[in-house]
């Protein structure tokens, strides 16, 4: 099945509010890990989210997923490549990589590959609330930049259950909304939309992990504007099931 752009960033938030789970315990940190140790999942997601960004039109897909991680930092989680370069529990950071398309017309036309740069950032204010940040910005001259920033909670509900709560503000700039919402020459950057997500973890076992999330999100300033946004509200959702080894 063929995936578009839009798709596939929604995709990955998704399984960013699903899996946040598992970067939820400091004990989790790779620099907790044994020395020369690692960790890896996979699993499928199924996913019903707008087939574009403020499309009208909807559509369910199964993606697999996978994520590894190495005690000197180094992880994976779908198609991002990072590293963690904080040794303190409570802080996160370091740089991203990946790939993307700009969005080339209004029905999810999509040009070549290219090169996704960023970086993520994360303090715990307490044991279960979150500020976070994540940003990239897409090679070439029309690719622009994107800044998610978020705060979170997340809280234990029963035992081997956890519930994560989080919002946040998606900031785009004059390129970004010209290469994926195809706004004019006068368009400003600003805020890209406005988002509340929800994910539940059941962990059916030591091996097994079930997850589901929803997220909300309204478009605002250029993005909502664009001539190609039909609809500035979406709900999009996702269920997980992965297997740890």
């Amino acid at each position: 099945m063929h995936l578009k752009p839009a798709c596939i960033f929604t995709l990955a938030a998704l399984l960013a509010g699903a899996g946040c789970f598992a970067d939820a315990s400091a004990a989790d940190s790779p620099f907790l890990m044994p020395e020369h140790s690692s960790e890896f999942a996979v699993g499928a997601a199924w996913v019903y989210a707008e087939e574009d960004e403020g499309s009208a039109q909807r559509s369910a897909f199964l993606q697999p997923h996978f994520e590894a991680r190495w005690s000197n930092g180094v992880f994976v989680n779908g198609l991002w490549l990072g590293k963690e370069l904080s040794s303190v529990p409570h802080l996160r950071y370091g740089p991203l990589l990946s790939v993307g398309r700009e969005r080339t017309s209004p029905n999810g036309g999509s040009g070549s590959l290219k090169p996704l740069v960023g970086a993520f950032w994360e303090y715990r204010v307490l044991h279960n609330l979150s500020l976070k940040t994540f940003g990239y910005r897409m090679a070439g001259n029309r690719g622009g930049a994107l800044l998610d920033l978020q705060v979170a909670s997340l809280n234990g509900v029963a035992p081997h259950h956890l519930l994560g709560l989080a919002a946040g503000l998606r900031l785009a700039d004059r390129r970004y909304l010209q290469a994926h919402f195809g706004a004019g020459e006068d368009a400003s950057g600003g805020v890209r939309d406005a988002y509340l997500r929800g994910a539940w973890q059941w962990e059916l076992s030591r091996k097994y992990t079930a997850s589901a999330a929803l997220e909300y999100k309204r478009l605002e300033g250029g993005a909502a504007a664009s001539p190609w946004t039909a609809r500035r509200g979406s709900l999009a959702s996702s269920v997980m099931l992965v297997y740890r080894y």
